[in-house]
This record gives C-alpha cells, structure tokens and sequence, in this order.
C-alpha cells in the first residue's frame, strides 16, 4: 500500500500476466501489466487489433457504466475496467501500459484481490516525477433516481458507501474505507454479485457467459441466502465490493 503523502510517481519494477475468463464473453482473455514512463498514467492497448493510439484510464473516456465501467474512443473499447483500476490505484501505480487481447477485462474470481496480489509481487518503482493530485475544495453532489453521491474537501482519500436491497440477505449496510489507513484487504476480496434471475436473463441474453459460482455471488430466489457453497468472504461483503 502507497503512502498518500509520498509525492512522487510509481510504475511496477516488472510485468506482470494474468489469464482468466471474460464475465460477459465467456471467453479466455490474455492481459499483461508493464512498467511506463513518468506521465504516462494507465494507458490500455487492444493487442487483438491493428496498432492504434493507447486508451487511457480517465473519467472522460468511460462511455458505460452498465453492467461494468467500460471506456472507449472511437476506435475500440475494453469492459469490466473497475476491478483491476480498484487495484492500480490501492497500490499506487500511477503509470503502467496494460495489454489486452479481448475487449473486456478478465473477471477472475469476481473481486479485485487477484489483480492486487500480482501487483505486489510485481512490486513499485520510484520515478523522479511528483505526482499531480486532484484536490477537492468544496463539496459536490450528484443524484440519479434513489442513487446519490456526494464528495466533501478531506486530507486524505475516503470512502464510505451505504446500499439499501430488499433482499433479506443484504437489507442495509454501510462500510467506510480510507486509503491513508486501512489495508485494501478489506475490500480486495469481496466480490461482484446478483440475482439469480438476473444472472439467468444475462445469459438468455448472451451475456455473463463467464458468470458461476466461482466469480458471482448467486443470491438465491428467497432473497435469503446464496447459493455460494463457501459463502460470504464478509457479512458485509455486499458493501465492500460497492465501495
């Protein structure tokens, strides 16, 4: 974990190569994570397509949030970016290149642990460049139907998320989680999850071909319990992944 208070830029001091299973394709997905420049911030590349311009991980370039946080240009798109991101920025690298031979990110076990795990066996590089921060100096606020959002000036980065499902299982819950102090293990674990239902009517639909029980908390019909063998990783677990 990354000291926010360091000024300067990290990349990771090697590749790292993951392989698993797009959520919604249901196909194999090659990525590989490499050391860049200073300034080069997260820049993805579709190595399954002709050469093209690098993608960057920025808010101006997510196109949908449906499903998954998608980013795109007019030249391609990559899916299924917001596990992996989650990782990237917990551990503190500010430039690497990912190379991706499918348009979605593979969903590995649902959560973002496996990304992070890899990230610190990979391990950080100092780069002699201070870091640009994005200081907020006044609150803002943003609703969209029953969804509401709201960021505040703090020294620091915290999050707290609050859900509310009628769902027996999940109910409300609520979960703070600060990167100054608390250890990403606290969220890295906790995992995407659904109805059963909805999973079934994504398949009808060709999608969540890669969607089971190794990747996908299943809330079972009588929103009571799931159909998870090993159960929860947390009794908030819920939360945790929305945080």
């Amino acid at each position: 974990m990354h000291s926010l208070k360091d000024p300067y830029q990290y990349t990771l001091k090697k590749a790292v190569h993951f392989c698993g299973v797009g959520l919604h394709t249901g196909s194999n997905v090659n990525l590989s994570i490499k050391p860049a420049p200073a300034d080069s911030g997260i820049r993805f590349f579709r190595t399954d397509l002709p050469k093209q311009a690098p993608l960057y991980a920025h808010m101006n370039r997510v196109v949908d949030t449906r499903l998954a946080t998608t980013i795109g240009t007019d030249q391609f798109r990559i899916s299924t970016t917001e596990h992996l991101l989650a990782a990237l920025n917990a551990y503190g690298i500010d430039n690497a290149d990912i190379e991706v031979d499918a348009h979605e990110i593979p969903i590995m076990d649902g959560s973002a642990e496996p990304f992070f795990s890899l990230l610190a066996q990979s391990g950080r590089k100092q780069q002699h460049k201070n870091r640009r921060i994005l200081k907020i100096t006044r609150p803002i606020s943003y609703q969209d139907g029953d969804k509401h959002l709201t960021i505040t000036p703090y020294n620091g980065f915290k999050v707290t998320g609050e859900i509310c499902f009628d769902a027996e299982i999940i109910r409300s819950q609520k979960f703070s989680f600060d990167l100054g102090t608390n250890d990403f293990a606290e969220l890295a674990r906790a995992r995407t999850f659904g109805y059963v239902e909805e999973v079934e009517q994504l398949w009808n639909n060709g999608l969540a071909l890669g969607g089971n029980l190794s990747n996908v908390i299943a809330i079972h019909w009588n929103r009571k319990s799931i159909l998870n063998e090993d159960g929860l990783r947390y009794k908030d677990e819920f939360v945790r992944h929305k945080v």
